[in-house]
């Protein structure tokens, strides 16, 4: 708040003189005040405009492209303000002697036109710098009300004091005045330096010199006043890293010395010149040193494969030092007379182990189906490093359903028999994560490498010029003063030493990789914020085995906790932000390779914690398809295994409600308890109890767990989710039957969270899955009939969709390697739905979303229906892609 209203103050009051400098001008000279205050006028409607445009620029975009454009912001802010500086330092004294000059001046040239544009011009610099400024303020503030509100204020007191200057009552130094707050500016300036260094970071730009140099977290807790004061008002993290802290020095060092160094201690022309090319050198040399100094990393293997389950030597091939995907294709045409070509939906629960096949639903695509078959073989090899990591086989039948209302048409793999070729060895998982490690490690010092060796020495050289073009323009101004190159060679080499001990701090910035032991073996990670010791985030293992993993974020009672990162070697690689307490956990599925990784959460106690993985991920090494797609599948089934538990839990907390007849309660958990059934709905609605067909709904989980009143059969009757809606929100009270739904509800619920662990997930079911979430968005959510009593639509809109896009992650590895531009396009879609999504957000409605009401209906169906069907028809192609992935395909 400080720190805007000093800026607000600043630079309303440099607008205000500049106004009440020409006011006065024009009054004292009887001439109308009109034609100013319309280029006023304008100019600061310009200015907010233009503020306001870069704020909705940002908001609109995705999370990293957030943070890369406050980077440019906060840089375009620097420029300004330093400039602002500098200039008013020279000009404060003489700004009223100039400007009124110049009004003179216009006034006999083309009069009122003129003086309009003067004004229009100088407080449009003025506006759009304050714009600027207070936007990359805001960024870095930890309050963005308390921001405005300062900024606000120190605007009001600019005009009151402005009048008062124009006025003649008010009186004061501006000298004094600009070089006392040119300080603080100066401190602000050097912590938007640090932002913008952050921010850089975050967005993926800057992940050189990421070293914590000191923790501050004694001094800067989040929402305490040492906090709003230091790292609000001067930019200072509680983690400042080594690029931060040199960044924050690099500014405030020489802008503070060039602008407060006293005038009588400047040096002479000729010993500026030695100064500009002293500093020159030190420059150069300082660049040459890190160039030719700083070391070219190295990959540092292990000397020899451990090998498991050996017969034999360990087969090994000449390869390259990048991971390779070899695959040999083997095609077998099969024919087709003994495959029917229409199926009913009880045969396909037949073929399909006794459950309805992900994809389909047996109130929406009741049956019969048009089949078509595929035969589909492949042979895959593996290699890293020169070591054949392994090799296998699959043969794959897919059977391909259209019609009885499948719209796309639905892919399924009926049969696979995976096995390894070489089956009689396999390489360890200790010995791969060893490999995976070098590789992250040598990778991360590539990138160190690349900054102090390359971008900083080049940097170093272009500010060296411009001292030597400083000084050879002060050499020709004063041409009776002639210097040699030997009388220049003093400085330079007296700068030799310094240079050498800028290298060698650049050099001694190496961070080291740190590995903790692994414990468990898991892929999904639940991870909790509290209000315990300050506030804390706890997960519930600190160690998973490599592959997709999925993190489960919910905050539920720490409003100083509203972040998330995991960090490799320093650099980001997954964040969730907007953390707030109550609203429902989200998740994020990133594929991992073995090594150590650190989960930082800002604010809590601890900030970083240590989160450990073993093994390799084939997906971040390039491995073949069909190990990335089934690595997918796998992961992709303990993430389904994850909200089933979590729908469990939250099925209990409305059932303990509802027992206890707390109708408020039970209202407010009914919004949390539903995302989970919605993200793996067409995952859990295949399960169908022993003794029924799939069409009798009275053996049908997902009839009893969701059925809506639309659908309902009479010979069942009502159960499930919808039946308790309507007695929460419709009939508004809580009856024994309604407890006996709920009751009913926790059972068949734990029974769906047993059964999941059953499912064995082919690449197409998840595919499938993604289609047919999206298409129940269409059929029931956007309609309104899905929550007619709630209208909390949005909420299982918003479950659908993350539903889908987690599918679809765990398939993203395998799919970068058939098709990275379709895969590209699915993500670009939805990443445009959740962006839409998020305009729904409201904290104080229970599930975090506006009440899809009739007028929203009216109003934004048809928005959020095409956003669907864009993002519908790029996922519709993925599930033909990976079930025919690396493999020869003949159709019968």
């Amino acid at each position: 708040m400080l720190a805007t209203f000093v800026i607000g103050l600043r630079e309303g009051l440099e607008g205000a003189l500049i106004i009440g400098i020409i006011a006065a001008f024009l009054r004292n000279n009887g001439k109308s005040l009109v034609p100013m205050w319309i280029g006023v006028g304008l100019a600061m409607a310009l200015a907010m405009l233009v503020g306001a445009a870069l704020d909705l620029v940002e908001q609109a975009l995705p999370q990293a492209a957030q943070e890369g454009m406050e980077t440019v912001i906060g840089g375009i802010a620097l420029v300004f303000v330093t400039g602002m500086i500098v200039w008013m330092n020279k000009h404060a004294r003489s700004m009223k002697r100039e400007l009124e000059a110049q009004a003179a001046e216009a006034l006999t040239q083309t009069g009122a036109f003129a003086l309009a544009a003067m004004a229009f011009l100088a407080v449009l610099r003025e506006g759009f710098e304050t714009s600027v400024f207070l936007l990359a303020s805001f960024s870095a503030a930890q309050s963005t009300s308390l921001a405005a509100v300062g900024a606000v204020l120190g605007l009001l007191l600019a005009l009151v004091i402005g009048w008062g200057i124009y006025a003649g009552g008010v009186r004061i130094n501006l000298g004094n005045f600009f070089r006392v707050t040119g300080a603080f500016l100066i401190l602000v300036a050097a912590g938007l330096v640090m932002a913008a260094c952050r921010t850089a970071h975050e967005a993926g730009w800057l992940n050189a010199g990421q070293q914590l140099v000191i923790n501050l977290s004694w001094l800067i807790t989040p929402g305490t006043i040492q906090s709003a004061l230091i790292t609000g008002m001067l930019g200072v993290y509680p983690d400042p890293r080594l690029i931060e802290v040199l960044g924050w020095l690099a500014y405030l060092l020489p802008v503070a010395l060039y602008i407060y160094w006293p005038r009588s201690r400047c040096p002479s022309p000729r010993n500026t010149v030695r100064l500009q090319c002293a500093a020159a050198g030190i420059l150069l040399i300082s660049a040459a040193g890190l160039a030719i100094l700083y070391p070219v990393p190295q990959l540092r293997l292990p000397a020899q494969a451990d090998v498991v389950t050996m017969d034999g030597d360990a087969p090994r091939i000449i390869g390259t030092a990048q991971w390779v995907d070899g695959s040999i294709r083997l095609s077998l045409r099969e024919t087709a007379k003994d495959a029917p070509s229409t199926l009913t939906l009880d045969q396909l629960v037949a073929l399909s182990g006794g459950r309805i096949p992900v994809g389909l639903n047996a109130a929406l695509h009741p049956g019969p189906f048009t089949a078509t078959w595929t035969r589909h073989q492949s042979i895959h090899l593996r290699t890293a490093h020169a070591v054949l990591l392994d090799a296998g086989g699959s043969t794959t039948t897919i059977l391909t359903l259209s019609g009885s209302g499948l719209s796309p048409p639905r892919i399924i793999a009926l049969a696979q028999d995976k096995a390894m070729y070489s089956g009689q060895w396999r390489l360890s998982d200790a010995y791969v994560s060893q490999v995976q490690n070098a590789l992250n490690a040598v990778s991360l010092a590539r990138m160190e490498r690349q900054f102090w060796a390359v971008y900083l020495p080049v940097g170093l050289v272009v500010i060296a010029a411009l001292f030597f073009i400083f000084a050879l323009r002060r050499i020709s101004r004063s041409r009776n003063e002639q210097m040699s190159m030997t009388r220049l060679a003093n400085p330079l080499m007296a700068g030799l030493c310094l240079a050498t001990a800028l290298t060698g701090l650049a050099l001694s910035s190496r961070a080291q990789a740190q590995t903790a032991p692994v414990t468990h073996d898991v892929a999904q990670v639940h991870i909790a914020l509290t209000a315990d010791k300050g506030g804390s985030c706890v997960m519930d293992h600190s160690s998973a085995k490599a592959g997709p993993i999925t993190f489960t974020v919910q905050n539920k009672a720490a409003p100083g906790l509203t972040e998330l990162e995991l960090l490799s070697e320093g650099r980001i690689i997954g964040e969730q932000e907007n953390l707030a307490p109550g609203l429902p956990a989200t998740a994020l599925t990133l594929t991992l390779d073995g090594g150590s990784y650190q989960l930082y959460c800002p604010g809590a106690n601890p900030e970083m914690q240590t989160f450990t993985v073993i093994g390799r991920a084939a997906a971040q090494q390039g491995g073949n398809t069909a190990d990335l797609l089934a690595a997918g599948a796998k992961g992709y089934a303990g993430y389904v295994n994850g909200v089933a538990d979590a729908m469990l839990t939250a099925v209990g907390i409305l059932e303990a409600d509802i027992d206890a007849g707390n109708l408020a309660k039970a209202r407010a958990e009914y919004p949390l308890a539903r995302p989970f059934y919605e993200r793996i709905e067409s995952d859990v609605n295949g399960f169908i109890l022993p003794g029924f067909k799939a069409t009798d709904n009275a053996g049908n989980l997902d009839y009893l767990v969701d059925m809506r009143a639309s659908n309902l059969d009479p010979q069942v009757g009502w159960h499930g989710f919808h039946a308790i809606e309507r007695d929460l929100f419709q009939t508004g009270q809580i009856t024994d039957h309604t407890k006996a739904l709920a009751a009913e509800l926790q059972t068949n619920v734990a029974l769906l969270a047993k059964l999941v662990r059953t499912i064995s997930f082919a690449p197409e079911d998840l595919a499938n899955g993604a289609a047919s979430l999206l298409e129940e968005v269409q059929t029931t959510k956007i309609t309104g009939e899905e929550e007619a009593f709630s209208h909390i639509d949005l909420v299982d809109f918003v479950g659908d969709v993350e539903g889908a896009q987690q599918a679809f992650a765990f398939l993203e590895p395998g799919m970068q390697t058939i098709d990275p531009a379709l895969t590209e396009r699915v993500k670009a879609q939805f990443a445009k739905v959740i962006a839409m999504l998020d305009t729904y957000r409201d904290r104080s409605i229970p599930g975090g979303y506006a009440l899809y009401t009739a007028q929203v209906k009216a109003s934004d169906a048809a928005k959020l229906s095409k956003a669907i069907q864009a993002l519908q028809e790029p996922l519709s192609k993925i599930a033909e892609k990976v079930a025919t992935a690396g493999t020869a395909t003949s159709a019968n």
